[in-house]
């Protein structure tokens, strides 16, 4: 584990400084998921790499191997937490052939358990933990980007709901995979490599609205683009789609926020194979390049970096090998500043891991190899 200052200037609020730990390198890591497993004020790191889900305990960050992956689900191309069987600690779901959970037991550094939710497909690139139905309960939404012509390629797998959305509701044994049943929230109407996603109600009538997007391709045709549904008055019936954005050559994230403080709700979004950062300014959703030049942002998210009120963005320019920020002033005005210059990304969890009001940035690569915490100071 190393341990590497960083420091960037910043003429409003002084200096912003962060220390670079490094939990694991040599091998492959898509996501990276962070939260307080043994109740000492400091967030833990739980990824899944080199064929094991591993637990990093902060603040020394020390990776601990918790479980053998089964072969074939060694490494998830994305994750996220959730409390699934309701004993209060936080479980793990992880997606790429298929979806699955993987339950934390009462000493987070013993043994976790491996349970499969569906193998109904296996075209899954990101997991939102989200109240569609707005029920009051979390519940677990996925895509499937395989279109026919790939879905019946692997065989451990079925091929259904090709190119859609699905909502996925905890049921009440989580451990029973029979009882896992979707609703579907896109029905076959998102072609293309879709990638991030969000749900928000955007223009504040009630009712929610779908995000996502979407790289294209030999293999991913009809993507490279940006597009919008809207709930119903059902919301586990398929949503209509109502905002379509074309010509956004390598499309990936896309996200709901109020960007110039006008409170209405714009939206910000990268290319994360291809080129650039843009905001969507609302309620007409003007395209404006935010860094039309950054290459392959795939690590991307947005949050309140300085803590000055308004929302910032990360990034990583996998080109450059560029760790990156965007300070806005409040005005959707950014201006880009450099945290590390020898860092690739493949995904973003924007925290404050310590306790101590910043945000801190944990970054796991894939073609970097690594798995690195940016502590801010």
């Amino acid at each position: 584990m190393r341990l590497i200052l960083l420091f960037l200037a910043l003429p409003l609020f002084g200096e912003i400084s962060f220390k670079q730990i490094e939990i694991a390198s040599g091998y492959p890591v898509n996501s990276t998921r962070a939260w307080d497993y043994n109740n000492d004020g400091h967030k833990d790191i739980l990824y899944t790499g080199n064929e094991y889900l591993n637990l990093a305990l902060g603040p020394e960050y020390k990776p601990v191997e918790v479980l053998k992956m089964p072969e074939g689900f060694s490494r998830a191309i994305h994750s996220r937490l959730i409390d699934i069987d309701g004993d209060g600690d936080m479980d793990l779901v992880g997606t790429d052939r298929g979806i699955y959970w993987l339950e934390c037991p009462e000493n987070p550094l013993d043994q976790w358990t491996y349970h499969q939710i569906t193998l109904d497909f296996w075209g899954i690139h990101c997991i939102l933990i989200h109240d569609f139905n707005r029920d009051g309960k979390q519940d677990i939404i996925v895509n499937n980007f395989n279109p026919s012509e790939r879905a019946h390629r692997n065989p451990m797998f079925g091929s259904l709901y090709q190119n859609s959305v699905l909502a996925y509701q905890i049921p009440e044994d989580p451990k029973d995979l029979n009882q896992w049943k979707p609703n579907i929230i896109v029905d076959e109407e998102a072609p293309g490599g879709s990638h991030y996603f969000d749900i928000v109600d955007l223009d504040n009538d009630g009712k929610q609205e779908f995000m996502i997007g979407a790289v294209g391709g030999k293999i991913f045709t009809g993507g490279h683009y940006f597009a919008i549904w809207k709930e119903g008055d059902d919301p586990e019936k398929p949503w209509k789609k109502i905002k379509h954005f074309e010509n956004q050559t390598g499309a990936s994230h896309i996200y709901g926020v109020d960007l110039n403080s006008d409170n209405i709700k714009d939206l910000v979004a990268a290319r994360g194979h291809g080129l650039g950062v843009l905001w969507f300014k609302g309620p007409n959703y003007e395209a404006i390049e935010i860094d039309a030049k950054i290459q392959g942002p795939h690590a991307f998210d947005k949050v309140d970096l300085d803590g000055d009120g308004d929302i910032d963005m990360v990034a990583t320019d996998n080109a450059l090998k560029q760790l990156v920020w965007y300070e806005n002033d409040g005005k959707a005005n950014f201006t880009k500043h450099i945290i590390s210059e020898k860092q690739k990304g493949y995904d973003l969890d924007l925290q404050d891991l310590n306790g101590d009001g910043k945000i801190d940035i944990v970054v796991s690569g894939t073609s970097g190899k690594d798995v690195r915490v940016y502590i801010q100071n």
